[in-house]
């Protein structure tokens, strides 16, 4: 076979994998530039241009995949960027999802089904919400340009305004019924079992309120310091070592569905918070640290 074929079966491989409307520029660049090092090569080495050298060349300078890739990031379902919250939010929902279903099993075993018919459909809800954003993202990106990534103030203090929340909610839930009703009493279903309330679930509320600070510290520096996500990594780890005890309690609630379902979501919540603390420590071994900055950087 001549070089000429092979270039332009090469060229036709990498434009093949791009959009219509870039293929024809691309494929002269492409076919110029690969003809132009056949042709220096060729008085280079005073060989004549034949088929081995033009393999030789288009194999050096990449495999189609590749080189298209450097001309056209091709749009993907999950976006890499989003895989850790992708995974993270499988397990967590199907987690939640399956304990969702202990309620139903307890009190109606007859209308009970697989929770592998809710998980498949979770999974599938959450493939195409991930594709959407993955493809806002993308047209987004390509409109704007890069930007410094900066944190999000209000989200960090409406975070930390929600573990306020949550100690009232779960710290004093008949009291918070009470003034949202107009006096009126939480029903015997939701009552704590005595043991767990004085005993255990203090130390709960003890890390989501010292979280909650820590959000509101977060909030006004403007950023994560070292120290604030050591403090951080801590406090999740005490939240951890915490729900692990609740679930050696046994009793949570006094009635029987109710506690078996709050055993269920302590679980499911037990199990995201492993793997969400795990994944972060991971990740956070890889971050430059300790960066030169000012005049450093230039000494």
């Amino acid at each position: 076979m001549k070089p000429e074929p092979i270039i332009r079966k090469y060229v036709a491989d990498v434009t093949a994998r791009l959009p219509h409307r870039m293929r024809h520029d691309i494929a002269l660049e492409l076919t110029s530039l690969l003809q132009e090092e056949l042709n220096a090569r060729t008085d280079a080495e005073d060989r004549p241009a034949d088929d081995s050298l033009a393999l030789e060349i288009v194999n050096n300078f990449g495999h189609p995949e590749k080189v298209a890739a450097e001309y056209h990031t091709p749009w993907t379902i999950i976006a890499p960027a989003d895989t850790r919250a992708f995974c993270l939010t499988a397990v967590v929902g199907g987690a939640l999802v399956a304990a969702a279903q202990v309620p139903t099993t307890l009190l109606r075993p007859e209308d009970a089904r697989e929770p592998s018919e809710y998980l498949v459909w979770w999974l599938g809800v959450l493939v195409l919400l991930f594709a959407a954003r993955s493809l806002i993202s993308r047209r987004r990106d390509e409109d704007r340009g890069w930007k410094p990534a900066q944190l999000n103030r209000g989200a960090t203090l409406a975070l930390a305004a929600l573990s306020f929340v949550g100690i009232l909610v779960y710290g004093a839930p008949a009291w918070l019924y009470g003034q949202l009703t107009g006096g009126q009493e939480l029903t015997s279903w939701l009552q704590y079992d005595p043991d767990f309330h004085r005993a255990r679930l203090p130390w709960l509320l003890a890390l989501w309120a010292a979280q909650g600070l820590l959000l509101l510290e977060v909030g006004r520096r403007g950023e994560w310091t070292e120290t604030l996500r050591r403090v951080n990594y801590g406090l999740s780890a005490g939240v951890i070592v915490v729900l692990g005890w609740f679930l050696s309690a046994e009793r949570l609630f006094v009635e029987a569905v109710p506690n078996a379902t709050a055993l269920a979501f302590v679980r499911a919540f037990l199990f995201a918070l492993l793997i969400d603390l795990g994944l972060r420590l991971y990740l956070d071994r890889g971050r430059v640290r300790d960066l030169p900055t000012g005049t450093e950087a230039a000494a």
